[in-house]
């Protein structure tokens, strides 16, 4: 549609503003672009989401959340962002039974690098890990068609949470485009759309596309990105060459075992710390989480630290500190099972924009200085002090552990 104006007065906190625009039809709504010059007084701006929809019609509301500062002196000073789309909304909640069979129908585009697209699966996600999956045979999904089959959920769905969608088998360089997976109900016809509007390929990032349930009325559970720093030890032979996949486990769900893919050929080696991405639908609190490694040579997992982009400075630890080797059966892959761990925080110092760096490396001199208490749901932490911590320093930031 190209850049716009939205000729509005003020978006003031908490309100929801309304805009109107004429376009072309534009197809299937994918990303949107937002911004603001930074220009006026208070010019930051916390943009919760945007939600469009065709004018006149009451259905096909779809949802791009944001939930982060447009803002050149709060966070990373971006005011611009590309938002996603996260879905469609349901005008209610879903009615009658949900266990049963579901038609599944997958509509494919035309943009997928060759004929013979890949093996891909389909999990229907509920509560407290219940989950359903059909698998795409590969070269099933032909481009440019919606491709039929069922699902049949049993009696210990409630609700569905989310979909995930996923590629199984692909050859190198392969990829395929889905447009947009559609669940009916064959007794009560209650239908869930999902535009997942990806392009898969066996690379980090497009194996895995999950999608939540979005209804009125209720809070949009949203895709966050989960970043792994994952800790091979140093004793000796340490290291891999094996694949390794991770599931992660919180409140609300869970990942799903996920591959982690290789870049280069110094991954899980002595001594090093490999950092990965895993995007999933909000697992709301981590609980656990469960490590498997493929077949070959033996690996001493050190730890493995959990951020969430969305939350900066949330961190959740998991310690390993063991060997994973290879089964003596041969038929199963070596597992482990971690726990969250309660260990060490990282806090953050960040230079403000109008700060001097005089003023700045002042103000560092005196940290060590800082006496802290931390809350949390549970209560409260003992004094913390910041003498004798670890610190590190980068520009403009200065951080302890």
């Amino acid at each position: 549609s190209c850049k716009r104006r939205l000729r509005h007065s003020n978006f003031e906190r908490g309100q929801v503003c309304v805009s109107e625009m004429r376009a072309v039809d534009l197809g299937q709504l994918s990303k949107v672009l937002v911004e603001h010059h930074s220009v006026g007084y208070g010019a930051g701006w916390y943009l919760e989401q945007i939600i469009i929809h065709e004018s006149g019609k009451t259905d096909g509301q779809h949802a791009f959340p944001c939930q982060q500062w447009l803002d050149s002196g709060v966070g990373d000073a971006q005011t611009e962002r590309m938002l996603k789309l996260l879905g469609k909304i349901r005008n209610g909640m879903l009615t009658g039974k949900i266990y049963g069979t579901w038609n599944v129908f997958v509509t494919t585009s035309d943009v997928s690098s060759s004929s013979v697209n890949p093996k891909m699966s389909l999990t229907v996600c509920g509560e407290k890990g219940t989950s359903a999956s059909v698998i795409f045979p590969k070269g099933s999904l032909k481009k440019k068609e919606i491709y039929e089959t069922s699902v049949e959920l049993n009696k210990k769905f409630n609700i569905i949470f989310k979909v995930r969608l996923e590629i199984e088998e692909a050859g190198e360089g392969e990829t395929w485009h889905c447009r947009e997976v559609k669940l009916q109900h064959r007794e009560s016809e209650n239908v869930l759309e999902f535009p997942f509007c990806h392009n898969f390929a066996d690379e980090e990032g497009g194996r895995v596309v999950e999608l939540p349930v979005l209804t009125v009325g209720s809070p949009f559970p949203t895709v966050k990105s989960y970043v792994l720093y994952i800790t091979t030890g140093a004793l000796p032979g340490s290291g891999t060459d094996a694949e390794v996949y991770v599931m992660l486990q919180g409140l609300l769900g869970d990942t799903g075992r996920r591959k982690l893919i290789r870049k280069g050929d110094d991954n899980f080696t002595k001594g090093k710390v490999d950092v990965f991405q895993v995007e999933a639908v909000d697992l709301g609190t981590l609980q656990r989480m469960v490590v498997e490694k493929g077949k070959g040579s033996a690996w001493f997992l050190e730890k493995i630290i959990v951020k969430d982009s969305a939350a900066s400075g949330t961190e959740t630890l998991f310690m390993a500190q063991t060997w994973i080797k290879d089964r003596r059966d041969g038929k199963r892959t070596a597992s482990v099972t971690l726990n969250v761990t309660e260990g060490r925080w990282r806090i953050y110092f960040t230079k403000h924009q109008e700060e001097t760096k005089a003023d700045f490396e002042k103000l560092s001199e005196n940290i060590s200085k800082l006496v802290m208490i931390f809350y949390g749901r549970n209560g409260k932490s003992n004094l913390v002090s910041m003498e004798n911590k670890l610190e590190h320093q980068a520009k403009n930031q200065i951080t302890y552990d």
